[in-house]
């Protein structure tokens, strides 16, 4: 699950390696995010050439979590680490390619359409 403070991997080509997350868009007094969920991030570590990135906050969307869920199937899945999407604006994403994988979820609710591939 995704918190206030916890350090998430980027998983579009910006340049951007890790982000921290600081606040949680949701309706309810909620402290957690969970798959699609929006998030507010700042980054944290990003590649010597794109010095200029450092300290900037973006809103970003959860396409993966470290945490082991269960479906109502009964069969269990689990990723290795968590990590997000930078956008520009709302659904319009900061770079054009996403690396690793991505939650069945997300490509139902048509929101990977925008990107060119999925690496």
């Amino acid at each position: 699950m995704v918190q206030k403070t916890s350090i998430l991997k980027s998983s579009n080509y910006t340049g951007i390696l890790t982000v921290n997350c600081f606040h949680i868009y949701q309706k309810k007094k909620s402290k957690i995010a969970v798959f699609g969920n929006f998030i507010k991030v700042s980054t944290r570590l990003v590649l010597v050439k794109y010095q200029k990135l450092r300290k900037r906050k973006y809103k970003s969307i959860v396409i993966l979590l470290k945490f082991k869920f269960k479906k109502p199937d009964g069969s269990n899945f689990f990723f290795g680490l968590s990590s997000c999407i930078l956008l520009k604006r709302r659904v319009i994403a900061l770079g054009n390619l996403i690396t690793g994988c991505c939650f069945y979820n997300l490509k139902r609710k048509k929101f990977l359409n925008s990107f060119v591939s999925i690496i």
